[in-house]
Order: C-alpha cells, then sequence, then structure tokens
C-alpha cells in the first residue's frame, strides 16, 4: 500500500518507538477495510518491525541492561520469556521495587524495548532482539486480515519454542517429529499463501535436516552409550594396527522415532525418506551405509540439503 509505505519511510527504524507509530498508522487507518489492503499493510508493517529488531543493538556483557536480565531470567536460560521481564516491571512486591530503584537506567531502557514489542534471546553472554509473538498477533487481531491472520496465529503459538541451540537440538527427536507433523500440516492447508513459500515450507526442510542428519551436538549416528568400540567391516576399511575402531549406530532415541513417525505420520511428504532409512537401518543393524547416503542423496534434492551431506563421511569413517 504506497500510503502506508510513506508512513514507514518517514519513522526511523533505529527507534524502538518506531513500532509503535507503525503500528498505530496501520490500525488507524485500515482496521476497517477490507483483507486484501489489510493483508498488505500488516506485511509492510511486520517488515519493518523486523528492520528495527536487525538495526537494535545487542546488550553486552558487563552492562546494566545485561546484568538485570541476566537476573531476571536466572535459572531460565534459553527459555526465559518476555512475560518475565514484564511482570517485574508491574511488580509492587519490595524486592522488585528496590530493584527497579538501584537499576534506573537499566529498567528505562526495558521498559522502552517492551513497549515496543521487542524482547531478547540469549546468546553466548550477550542478548539479541527478538520478535515478541504476543505483540506481532495482537496488532494482527486488530485487522481484518485473510488467510494471513491463520499464519500469524499458527507462527505466534510455534515461534516460542526453541528447537536448537548452541549446535545442540533442545527439544529432543520426538519434539522434532512433532513439530515438523505442524508445520507440514499447515503448509499443506495453505499451499497458496505466500508466508508458506517463504517461511513455512524452509523451516519444514530445516527440520528434516536435523531429523535425518543430526547436528553437532546431537547426533544421528554415534557409538552408543556404554558400549565398548567395536570394528565393522561394513562401515570401513582395515583399522590401521593399534587402532581401536568403533561402530556408528543411530541413535537409539531417534530410531524409535523413526518408527512413531511410520506409523502417526503417514501423510508427510518425507513418509518415503522415513521409511527407507528404517529399511536400510533394519539390514544393517542400525549402522549408516553407503547404501543409506546414496539413497538420502537420491530422495532429497533440494540444493538446500547438499551442505548437510558433509556430516555423512562421519557416519561412514
Amino acid at each position: 500500500m504506497p500510503e502506508y509505505a510513506a508512513v514507514l519511510d518517514a519513522l526511523d527504524p533505529t527507534k524502538p518507538e518506531s513500532i509503535i507509530q507503525a503500528g498505530d498508522a496501520a490500525l488507524r487507518t485500515y482496521a476497517k477495510s477490507v483483507s486484501a489492503d489489510a493483508d498488505a499493510v500488516f506485511r509492510q508493517f511486520q517488515a519493518f518491525y523486523e528492520s528495527v529488531l536487525v538495526k537494535t543493538p545487542y546488550i553486552q556483557l558487563r552492562t546494566p541492561l545485561n546484568d538485570l536480565l541476566n537476573e531476571l531470567c536466572a535459572g531460565q536460560g534459553l527459555r526465559c520469556r518476555a512475560a518475565t521481564a514484564d511482570a517485574f516491571l508491574a511488580s509492587n512486591r519490595s524486592d522488585d521495587v528496590r530493584r527497579r530503584a538501584v537499576s534506573q537506567p537499566a529498567v528505562a531502557a526495558l521498559t522502552q524495548y517492551r513497549s515496543a514489542g521487542i524482547w531478547f534471546f540469549w546468546g553466548e553472554g550477550d542478548w539479541y532482539a527478538a520478535p515478541e509473538p504476543a505483540f506481532i498477533s495482537a496488532v494482527a487481531a486488530r485487522l481484518p486480515l485473510g488467510e494471513l491472520g491463520e499464519w500469524v496465529r499458527f507462527w505466534a503459538a510455534e515461534a516460542p519454542e526453541r528447537v536448537a541451540e548452541d549446535a545442540g537440538i533442545l527439544v529432543g527427536w520426538e519434539g522434532v517429529r512433532r513439530r515438523l507433523a505442524r508445520w507440514e500440516a499447515f503448509a499443506r492447508a495453505h499451499p497458496t499463501l505466500p508466508e508458506t513459500q517463504v517461511d513455512a515450507l524452509p523451516h519444514v526442510a530445516n527440520l528434516i535436516a536435523m531429523y535425518v542428519f543430526g547436528i553437532s551436538n546431537t547426533r544421528a549416528y554415534d557409538t552408543r552409550s556404554g558400549e565398548t568400540p567395536v570394528y565393522d567391516v561394513r562401515v570401513g576399511g582395515v583399522p590401521p594396527p593399534g587402532a581401536r575402531a568403533w561402530t556408528m549406530r543411530i541413535d537409539p532415541r531417534l530410531k524409535s522415532s523413526y518408527d512413531r513417525f511410520l506409523v502417526e505420520n503417514r501423510d508427510s511428504a518425507y513418509y518415503k525418506v522415513i521409511d527407507g532409512i528404517v529399511t536400510r537401518l533394519r539390514r544393517s543393524n542400525g549402522a549408516p551405509t553407503r547404501e543409506l547416503v546414496d539413497f538420502l542423496r537420491a530422495e532429497l534434492t533440494d540444493p538446500y540439503f547438499k551442505q548437510w551431506f558433509g556430516v555423512t563421511q562421519r557416519w561412514l569413517r
């Protein structure tokens, strides 16, 4: 919408309060417009919102706001939510009142960010600006969105779950399977929605890549816990003298998840992939083989998956 684009062009994306101004302008002018116009405006608003997040400086280690966020989120780690900060800012508890009094600059900055719908995620000591699903969905709820509204509600429900961090899967193999099912179901139900192509399907590809290949700190194939390494001729060549060779095996929890996938996720676009993996692992007693890698290369042909095949060299050592 060119009129709304002109409004956004006049705002400063380096200032959090610009998000509020952008949202107010959208609601003031388009709250009663036809759904097509409302969809276009909301997409413009969201793009502007994300541009502000990109320009928001990260909260560096050993700064007052960093210390405050660390204190508020102590014990919650990566699962700390914006509601924790909001409760602190509104609290009348004596300890919270005292903490706000001794940390006024940090509290003022946090209040400004929260009023603009900005939250943070933690990464190696610093805090980085992140979208706030509740804020985004609240703006969307006041616009007469069409099918786009279903995407916003779906995204807002899914966004708080952190799937992986620090090269490790946080939700477990079953969490990946269940999330994959939800995102595939949304994509099937909304095949023509732009967000399906731009957001949903790429996320599905990322989930299936993790589910098939694993990631550095949550490996799909490794030596089993407590298992004495044993050489297996199906996996490699003759080990050098004195070498302690060992056999890779699928993580038993991942194999169990695959078995459940074949029962509960028969409508998945990747059913053939998982069925093919399970069939080949049954023949190799759980070991990843060249046959398995060749099968995956034949099935996962999207260029996105090419980089993931690098980990298969570790499987075949």
